[in-house]
């Protein structure tokens, strides 16, 4: 005959004491819970509204530059160097500028009022966690630039300069016709293609 389990009559008091504490917990869990809820959703306007203010000075913007961008961020060897370097800001890395130009005046008159709807637009909800910047872009005002970023069309997603310190944000639907028009203003050229296919098994536009 096996001794009475003295130990028992204890372990059932501490499982009862955590299991009341617990209980008292749980209302203070919730409440940190929603405020932590409230506090995303909050940011989430916040950023929002931010984008759509700037989206309001693109359209007044006085020069625009466009970039084609090395989406590898200088790790391949390339035969070329390039022209300068670009911050992707996020990452706190540049990456070559393989081509630059400036717009005309036509095409600054086309391309800010799309580059505006796409900036202040509804971001995607997921998205994939990478960037390939393959166009970059920059709008000045005068002297001063007030916007500036890089744009990955495989991952669907740019960098955008907050208030708060540069971070990703996923397109738009305006970003659909944002897209032939940098590929228009700034074609991607077939050799790109095939470098980034080779690593990839992709495009470096999403297709």
């Amino acid at each position: 005959m096996h001794p009475p389990n003295r130990r028992l009559p204890h372990v059932l008091v501490v499982l009862l004491v955590f299991g009341i504490i617990a209980k008292a917990q749980e209302p203070t869990a919730k409440a940190l819970d929603k405020a932590r809820d409230e506090y995303v959703a909050g940011v989430r306007i916040l950023d929002q509204k931010f984008r759509e203010r700037v989206a309001e000075l693109i359209l007044k913007g006085t020069r625009v530059e466009l970039m084609l961008l090395d989406f590898s961020l200088g790790e391949e060897g390339r035969d070329k160097k390039p022209l300068s370097s670009f911050l992707i800001a996020p990452y706190l890395k540049n990456t070559g500028i393989l081509q630059h130009r400036l717009c005309t005046a036509n095409e600054r008159q086309e391309l800010l009022p799309v580059l505006s709807k796409a900036i202040s637009g509804i971001p995607s909800n997921g998205g994939v966690a990478c960037h390939f910047p393959i166009h970059g872009l920059r709008v000045w005002i005068d002297n001063e630039v007030i916007f500036e970023t890089s744009i990955c069309w495989h991952c669907s997603n740019y960098w955008f300069p907050y208030f708060s310190g540069p971070g990703w944000t996923n397109h738009s639907a305006g970003f659909d016709d944002l897209k032939p028009l940098l590929q228009k203003m700034m074609p991607i050229p077939e050799e790109e293609v095939t470098r980034f296919k080779k690593k990839y098994e992709d495009e470096p536009d999403g297709r």
